[in-house]
């Protein structure tokens, strides 16, 4: 076989098989010439159908039992012969704790543990871009209800202030009191007050100066501290409050340099993304990261070469790869049920529109249809374990993968 990135062909495992980012990458991969396998713990899948993932396994939930989960993992590298291992979502904290184990039997495309947990950590990431140089909004820690009152207090009205859980994503249990408002707004007082009384040193949460501007989100490859790959796209469509559906590729040299001075400050390896916020003044303040990979991997389809930096960084010569197309992608399913449900504007609906009809799906190809059919069961599954466990469909989406600070 003619591999197209000129590499050995390698056999790559690869987990998290439910996101849409996971698909993306088993389909650049396998298209590269690799041998491509999926592991989850979730009976349905969007790698599972795929017609580019030669081999799919059943692992045990990791947030059940971490050290069944990487013991299974353990013999699945050795036993199938993997040659490198790559998470892609909240799962990489558990393997990243098994690392020494994994390492032995072939090469796992993750950072330290400490390193990705000192970045998942909303608080510890902010500390960690002050202390090399980056300014920051101003944020504070939250561990006790008194500390909750007293930032709620603390933080000017004109400022704006934003409450959120040191460990969370997608902006799930997002609090913001926008600037002027003298207190929570009235509906949202109860949740306000019920939050406030859940901060604890086990569970804590952030404080953060609610800042003005334009967010911008970014993934990037990086190997020792270089940055091999890097995207940006402004976050203009979301599921809630946070998780983006719709990525269109941005030039935005600011925001490269951000993250490339980052990655080398931390000696970053790995997959690694960032929620930016551009001020009016065209300053970037940083608000969260994500030390793995996400949706901006989509903005790299038809771009030869992230193959190679993920899988050979150390071959990778010349400035960052970046993104050759200009065309939009989105999840399509929940781009309709965002226009649909009212999510869009009298005044922007034209916009959703265009976008809409210009975004390719990330999920649905011609070549490789079935995992576009796979969404079915997902969303049923989705709703079965929400209802039965009282969460949101996002929240479903991560449960049995979430680190929330266990050790």
């Amino acid at each position: 076989m003619t591999i197209k990135s000129g590499m050995a062909k390698l056999s790559v495992l690869l987990t998290g098989g439910r996101a849409p980012a996971t698909l993306e990458l088993a389909r650049m991969l396998a298209e590269a010439g690799h041998r491509v396998s999926a592991a989850e713990s979730q009976p349905y899948h969007l790698c599972r159908l795929s017609r580019h993932v030669a081999e799919r396994f059943a692992l045990p939930k990791p947030a059940d039992d971490p050290e069944a989960y990487v013991a299974a993992l353990e013999d699945m590298v050795r036993e199938h012969r993997i040659d490198i291992l790559i998470p892609t979502c909240e799962e990489i904290f558990y393997i990243a704790a098994g690392l020494e184990r994994l390492s032995k039997h072939c090469t796992v495309v993750a950072d330290s543990f400490d390193k990705l947990l000192r970045l998942h950590n909303k608080w510890t990431f902010i500390e960690a871009a002050a202390r090399s140089g980056f300014a920051v909004p101003r944020t504070s820690l939250i561990a006790s209800p008194e500390q909750w009152a007293d930032a709620v207090k603390r933080y000017p009205v004109r400022d704006g202030l934003v409450m959120k859980p040191v460990y969370s994503r997608a902006a799930a249990n997002v609090l913001i009191r926008l600037p002027g408002e003298t207190a929570a707004p009235g509906r949202q007082a109860p949740e306000w007050d019920e939050a406030g009384r859940s901060a604890t040193p086990e569970r804590p949460w952030v404080a953060q100066q609610y800042v003005e501007g334009r967010a911008i989100c970014t993934y990037s490859v990086a190997y020792r501290g270089t940055l091999l790959a890097h995207a940006a796209y402004a976050a203009q469509y979301t599921m809630g409050k946070g998780a983006c559906i719709y990525f269109e590729p941005l030039s935005h040299p600011a925001a490269m340099q951000w993250v490339e001075r980052f990655v080398r400050a931390q000696g970053f390896t790995g997959q690694i993304a960032f929620d930016l916020i551009e001020t009016p003044a065209g300053a970037l303040l940083p608000l969260e990261c994500n030390p793995r990979a996400t949706s901006g991997i989509h903005l790299f389809r038809g771009t030869p070469g992230l193959d190679r930096v993920l899988l050979a960084p150390e071959t990778h010569e010349g400035p960052p790869l970046v993104p050759r197309t200009a065309e939009g992608s989105m999840v399509g399913i929940a781009m309709l049920a965002f226009g649909l449900r009212g999510g869009v504007s009298r005044k922007a609906w034209g916009k959703w529109i265009k976008s809409f009809v210009r975004g390719k799906d990330v999920v649905f190809r011609w070549s490789d249809p079935l995992p576009f059919w796979e969404q079915v069961n997902v969303l049923r599954t989705l709703r079965s374990v929400g209802k039965r466990r009282r969460l949101s469909l996002l929240e479903a989406a991560t449960y049995d993968i979430e680190w929330n600070g266990e050790r």
